[in-house]
C-alpha cells in the first residue's frame, strides 16, 4: 500500500513539474511598431502551458518630444524640453488557447510634454520615441525590436 501511495505521489509531482517546465519555455515572435505617441505590440507566444489566461508586462523607456505654444501668438512655438520616462509600461491579461497567446495591443500610457519657458504657455506632445522595449511573461523577458 505504501508503494502505491509513493508511486502515485511521484507521478503527481512529475506531472506538475512537466506542466511547469513547459510553461517556462514560452517562446515566439514579438514585434513592436512605433505609432507616434503609442507603441503597437504584436505577439505569438506559445509554450504557455495549460492555462486559460496569462499576465504580460510591457516595459519601455519613452522619450517624449513636445512643442510649447505662446498664448499671445498661436503661430509662435518653441520646442519643449524633452521628457524622458524610464520604465514606463503596463500589465495586461491575455487569453491563452492550447498553450498559445496570439494578438496585438496598443500601449495606453498618456505622456506629458516637457517644460515650457513660461507656465502660461501650452505644451503639446508631438512624438514619443520608444527604446529598451521588453515584454515579460511567466518570468521570461523578450526584447522587442521596434520598427
Amino acid at each position: 500500500m505504501k508503494r502505491i501511495y509513493l508511486n502515485s505521489l511521484i507521478a503527481l509531482i512529475a506531472l506538475c513539474s512537466v506542466n511547469s517546465a513547459i510553461a517556462q519555455k514560452a517562446h515566439g515572435p514579438i514585434t513592436g511598431v512605433d505609432q507616434g505617441q503609442t507603441i503597437r505590440v504584436c505577439y505569438d507566444i506559445s509554450g504557455l502551458g495549460n492555462v486559460s489566461n496569462v499576465d504580460i508586462t510591457l516595459r519601455y523607456t519613452a522619450t517624449v518630444f513636445g512643442e510649447c505654444f505662446n498664448p499671445g501668438n498661436k503661430d509662435e512655438s518653441v520646442p519643449a524640453h524633452n521628457n524622458v520616462v524610464p520604465s514606463a509600461g503596463q500589465t495586461l491579461n491575455l487569453p491563452v488557447t492550447n498553450g498559445r497567446a496570439v494578438g496585438c495591443f496598443d500601449s495606453t500610457t498618456e505622456f506629458t510634454a516637457g517644460s515650457c519657458p513660461n507656465t502660461n504657455w501650452r505644451s503639446v506632445v508631438t512624438d514619443v520615441s520608444f527604446s529598451n522595449v521588453t515584454l515579460s511573461v511567466l518570468k521570461k523577458t523578450f526584447n522587442v525590436q521596434v520598427q
